[in-house]
């Protein structure tokens, strides 16, 4: 794992000093070593984390003639057969890394040798005779990339804050972003929160030849329901997830797990004990709250699989976890569950240097109680569509609840969309602030920024005709969450998260292959008497214990409804309506200051609104964007 920039001028040299600077921001992901390097017009960067062959994957790496530098930041997990391939193909190799296959099958292939890689990268690779640059990043998602293009050149960077560095990089907040942020907790893909910043989609490739960007897409996923039994699914599913597994071992540098307790982790860490020598090392974390905690289910596994086990209880400490969580992500994130995750891995790093997590299975084999709602409205559409409206009519007006966990709550929030399309339903549920909710919150002038704005549920809503499914909308769901949701939201907390702490996270379950099959399998399958993942569950019946088999998602979250109200009290209302808050520019302070009595006062449960300006604050405290 590592981080990545580059510059790419119109005219003259690249700038090494501006590489530098832009990689000594990023060194948290490649603390072991760093290197930049320019050729001519393009400058590329690169900080490393030595996970294989440490000793000669230096970057940025070049061809046998110097004419292709690379720099990657990921893992290629096929490069043994790709090494041998060109090998045979008469290529000689200088290292043993497994980034170096990207040089020499680009020298074969051009900017199509994208296709051949197995593996979670992004990568940066100078074709000095074509003058081309090529950027390229994973099918998943799994690693990041952002850019610019500006009036004389273009740059990219792992992290928005690795990008910003760099002079003539703008920071003006994207009102559209802005309301998207504050919607969905992330800021949505190709967007970022700066005007004219932009993340590289999963699964494309952009070339950069004279004036010209093309943006390509080199991969997707077509849901092609087969018409298999339970058992012959289970099947394919038990050899392809034994497959990712077994490919992700490959490191030179101690490994390990992040052990949930939870159905899909569970599966991940089962695996590895029987292919592992010597005991897995697995990794847990707790805060002591037991709506919230998963240790026990974790030592259950643990004990089963023979782990050498190590629990972490921590009680977070706001002010030192949340600036620092602003810091790391460069743009606003507001997911709670980014707090766990980076305590998670910041102790896993202390033990080992790569985690394989569970990662992706909720996505592709319907795991989340959505894609159970969305079966249930699909054939309440079908029969009788005139209920649903009256269910909608009904959910609003059901109270809010205390917490967005309580059943009134996920009641309210199920049954307000009832009446809505199967794509805005799903946007709906995603949501968490409604557009009513959120243009009552804006200032006058961000609500004027935001008339012509497109609407958060076009982008579902082309998902949803994309799926191709007709008369399915559980797989039009998994598939809106597999391109909506994983890439913008999970993906990127644990980029992050393991990134900062030096640590490399590796998912089986978003082996591209196994994501491919489990679109394959009906939902039928895979949703079942009120529960998800039913093949999944199937397929490892014999490896799972019972009470983790049966186990009911439980999500990896923190009560913030709690801490709002109890233990950052204080320390939120200082951030969202003190003398030095930024909020008031976008934000209307009475507004605020009514939700947060409200919260504090347990009337209503505003509690992912605030988390969300809280965040903001943070972020905007840090790197000073201009409101624009």
């Amino acid at each position: 794992m590592c981080g990545i920039a580059g510059i790419l001028n119109d005219e003259g040299p690249a700038s090494q000093e501006a590489i530098d600077r832009m990689i000594a921001r990023m060194r948290h992901r490649g603390p072991d070593d760093a290197g930049a390097e320019v050729a001519g017009r393009c400058g590329l960067g690169h900080a490393r984390l030595s996970v294989i062959d440490p000793e000669t994957g230096h970057q940025p790496m070049a061809s046998e003639d110097g004419a292709v530098r690379l720099v990657c930041n990921g893992e290629i997990y096929n490069f043994r057969e790709l090494r041998n391939e060109l090998k045979d193909r008469g290529h000689t190799f200088r290292t043993q890394s497994d980034n170096e296959v990207i040089v020499h099958l680009y020298e074969e292939r051009g900017p199509e040798c994208v296709a051949a890689l197995d593996g979670m990268f992004a990568f940066a690779l100078w074709d000095e005779p074509n003058q081309r640059l090529l950027l390229a990043r994973d099918r998943l998602g799994e690693k990041p990339l952002v850019y610019h293009r500006g009036g004389s050149f273009f740059a990219f960077a792992s992290e928005l804050g690795g990008l910003t560095e760099l002079d003539g990089v703008p920071r003006v907040i994207d009102p559209v972003a802005l309301d998207l942020y504050m919607a969905f907790l992330a800021v949505p893909s190709p967007r970022t929160i700066y005007r004219d910043v932009y993340k590289l989609p999963p699964a494309h490739r952009l070339v950069v030849e004279g004036d010209e960007l093309r943006l390509e897409r080199y991969w997707s996923v077509e849901p092609e329901p087969e018409d298999w039994t339970l058992d012959e699914a289970a099947e394919e599913v038990r050899a392809a997830v034994e497959r990712a597994v077994r490919s992700r071992l490959v490191s030179d540098v101690p490994l390990g797990a992040f052990l949930s307790g939870g159905i899909d982790s569970s599966i991940v860490v089962g695996l590895m004990s029987g292919m592992c020598d010597e005991p897995v090392r697995t990794f847990s974390i707790g805060f002591g709250d037991r709506e919230y905690d998963e240790l026990e289910h974790a030592r259950t596994v643990a004990t089963e699989f023979g782990t050498d086990h190590t629990a972490f209880e921590v009680t977070p400490d706001a002010a030192d976890i949340l600036p620092l969580l602003a810091r790391h992500y460069g743009e606003p994130f507001a997911d709670p569950s980014a707090v766990p995750t980076f305590y998670l891995a910041r102790m896993t790093a202390e033990h080992v240097k790569v985690a394989l997590t569970g990662d992706g299975a909720d996505e592709s084999f319907g795991g989340y109680p959505r894609h159970l709602a969305a079966r249930a409205c699909g054939r309440i559409d079908r029969t009788i569509p005139s209920i649903a409206w009256l269910l909608g009519r009904l959910g609003s007006f059901l109270p809010t609840g205390r917490d967005r966990k309580s059943r009134l709550t996920r009641a309210r929030l199920l049954l307000g969309a009832m009446h809505l399309a199967p794509a805005e339903r799903h946007a709906a549920w995603l949501s968490y602030s409604s557009e009513p909710d959120r243009r009552a919150l804006y200032t006058s002038a961000l609500t004027a920024a935001l008339a012509d704005s497109p609407s958060p549920e076009e982008p579902m809503r082309d998902l949803y005709d994309r799926s191709r499914v007709p008369g399915d909308p559980a797989t039009a769901a998994m598939f809106a969450d597999l391109h909506a949701y994983l890439p913008n939201d999970p993906l990127v907390k644990v980029d992050i998260a393991s990134m900062a702490n030096g640590l490399e996270a590796r998912a089986p379950l978003l082996d591209h292959r196994v994501v491919e099959l489990a679109f394959r399998i009906p939902s039928a399958h895979k949703l079942r008497g009120g529960r998800g993942k039913r093949v999944l569950r199937h397929a490892f019946r014999d490896l799972l214990p019972e009470s983790i088999r049966s186990r009911s998602k439980m999500g990896f979250g923190v009560p913030i409804a709690r801490w709002l109200r109890e233990d950052l009290g204080g320390y939120v209302e200082e951030a969202l309506l003190g003398s030095e808050t930024v909020l008031p520019h976008l934000f209307q302070r009475e507004r605020i200051r009514r939700l947060l009595d409200e919260h504090t006062a347990g009337k209503t449960d505003h509690a992912y609104t605030l988390w969300s300006l809280l965040c903001f604050e943070l972020w905007a405290r840090e790197y000073a964007p201009d409101i624009g």
